[in-house]
């Protein structure tokens, strides 16, 4: 199974997953390959490249993991975006609660489905969460 690791500042990541998992109605079986980072503000940027790499480790079975970070140019996504060429890793910025849904489904219902078009499915359902209200 692909795994999911999530890395925002301070306790956004653990937010989303808890609201994802009432939603979802997770019970212990069916608790997802997840792992949640939280970035404190000012600590050491090498000690935090360690902990998403074991994070990232730890979450990957062969299949390689999907992270997703909460903003783009952020320390979460830049430290991430450095595993991209020595891992089998693919990052997303921007997380969202439909974005994080959509990639629970997909990862424990599409089984077969490879890393880089479940990230390529899951971006485009974060795009298109987004709404302007005015185009509604």
């Amino acid at each position: 199974m692909i795994g999911l690791v999530i890395v925002t500042h301070e306790q956004i990541g653990a937010e989303l997953l808890k609201v994802a998992a009432r939603l979802r109605d997770d019970k212990p079986e069916r608790k997802p390959k997840c792992k949640f980072v939280p970035i404190e503000m000012n600590i050491n940027p090498d000690y935090l490249e360690e902990i998403i790499s074991d994070a990232i480790k730890a979450m990957d079975d062969g299949r390689g993991v999907l992270v997703m970070t909460d903003m783009f140019g952020g320390t979460p996504s830049n430290i991430t975006l450095s595993f991209l060429k020595d891992r089998k890793v693919e990052v997303l910025a921007g997380v969202n609660l439909p974005l994080l849904l959509h990639a629970l489904e997909l990862i424990e219902n599409s089984p077969e489905m490879t890393l880089e078009v479940l990230a390529d499915e899951v971006a485009q359902c974060g795009q298109e969460s987004i709404k302007d209200g005015l185009g509604l």
